[in-house]
This record gives structure tokens, C-alpha cells and sequence, in this order.
């Protein structure tokens, strides 16, 4: 599925910047894990490719960087700042403000970085073709790479996520645990760690194996509108 294949992709990337895909650009609505991909990209490169030199920005926080260096008119500065990196990460960028200064300075960046073989990743809750009003020639370069609609997961997908959360937290839990969440869950990210949270504060606080009855109210209250099963 498309979540597994962004994950992939952003592996591939972790491990060899590949302008093949560049750049990548991978959306879908909140919560589907994609600032979570990011973080992995991110986490990966810092722990096994520490030769490599990357930056993460929100595109709020991109905006709020850029503002700064153009009011004190030293937007080259920026620039040279953001072209010694190997790997830029945007994220959000819906969120960028119709602004052409800005806009230019975005365009200007990608094809610095696909001309020079650097890599591009790019989140989004919406296709590069819904962002309308982007500058033209930024939203072509932006579908000008590999692009990924992150659909929401199937209840196979949620199991894995959920049972790559329990083992990095070192907690066991029954398998119909498990599919009791995945089955009875939506596909936010967000909310299912959240029931992980829970889970184990749960078997921390109380010392005891966690089974579907300790479980029921914690998805209760986190997805109040789910019909749940047995």
C-alpha cells in the first residue's frame, strides 16, 4: 500500500540520497504519520549516515527563518545557509503563505537542490495540483518527482505500527490486543500512539499482562466514535 511505500521511499532516502526522487513529495489528510516519516528520515541520517548534513523545518518555521534574514536584506545569507545542507525537509507545505518573496526563495532552493543532487522532501495535506495558488513554476517542480497519497491504513497496517511501538518500549501484548485495536481504531497516527501511551502507563503503573478489558475504555476514550467490536 501507499503507506508502505512511503516508508520505503524514505528509507532509501535515509540511506542514499537518490535524485531519482527528487524531489519527494508525500501527502494525505492529518494524521496519517507523515511529519512521523519525517522524524524517521531525520532520526535515521542522525544515528547511520552522520556524513550526511540535514535541516527540518515546518513551513511555518521556514516562513518565520526567511522573514528574519529578508528584514535584515540579507536573504543570501539564507540561501547559503540552506545550500550547505545534503537533505532539506519542509513540512506542511500548505501552510506556506502566498507570498512571491517566499515562493522565489522556494523554487530558487529546489532547483539548486535537484541540479545539484541534493535531496528534497516535501509533506503536504493536499496533491501539489490543489496548492493553485502556488507560483506555476514552483508547483511544477514540485510534481516534478516522486509523489505519494498516504491512504489510511488498513487494519493489518495499524497492527505493525502498533506492535513497532510496543517492542521499541520493550512491552508485550496478546495478539488479540493487537487486532482488537487495529480493528476497532481509525488511521491516526497520533491517536493510536496515544493509545500506546496509555497501555503503558498502564502496565507500568499496575505491574500486570494488559488484555482487552484493560484496553476497552482507554479506545473509549480515544475514538468515542468508533463502533467498537468484541
Amino acid at each position: 500500500d501507499q503507506g508502505k511505500f512511503a516508508f520505503n521511499m524514505a528509507m532509501a532516502i535515509s540511506k542514499a540520497f537518490n535524485p531519482t526522487y527528487n524531489p519527494l513529495f508525500v501527502y494525505s489528510e492529518s494524521g496519517l504519520g507523515k511529519t512521523h516519516l519525517m522524524y524517521a528520515i531525520a532520526n535515521y541520517i542522525e544515528q547511520k549516515n552522520r556524513d550526511r548534513n540535514y535541516l527540518y523545518f515546518s513551513m511555518i518555521d521556514f516562513e518565520d527563518e526567511f522573514s528574519k534574514f529578508l528584514f535584515r536584506n540579507r536573504t543570501i545569507e539564507f540561501r547559503e545557509f540552506l545550500k550547505k545542507a545534503d537533505l532539506i525537509i519542509i513540512d506542511d507545505i500548505q501552510l506556506c503563505d502566498n507570498k512571491g518573496d517566499l515562493q522565489d526563495e522556494i523554487f530558487n532552493i529546489c532547483n539548486f537542490f535537484i541540479h545539484n543532487r541534493k535531496q528534497l522532501v516535501i509533506t503536504s495535506d493536499v496533491s501539489p495540483l490543489q496548492l493553485s495558488w502556488l507560483d506555476e513554476r514552483l508547483q511544477s517542480r514540485l510534481m516534478g518527482g516522486v509523489i505519494i497519497n498516504i491512504q489510511p491504513y488498513s487494519t493489518e497496517t495499524k497492527i505493525e505500527i502498533l506492535k513497532n511501538d510496543a517492542r521499541l518500549n520493550r512491552i508485550e501484548l496478546p495478539q488479540e490486543v493487537y487486532e482488537y485495536i487495529g480493528s476497532n481504531s481509525d488511521s491516526n497516527i497520533r491517536k493510536l500512539k496515544g493509545v500506546m501511551k496509555m497501555i503503558m502507563a498502564k502496565h507500568k503503573m499496575e505491574s500486570k499482562t494488559i488484555d482487552i478489558e484493560d484496553v476497552k475504555p482507554i479506545m473509549d476514550q480515544i475514538f468515542p466514535q468508533k463502533k467498537k467490536g468484541k
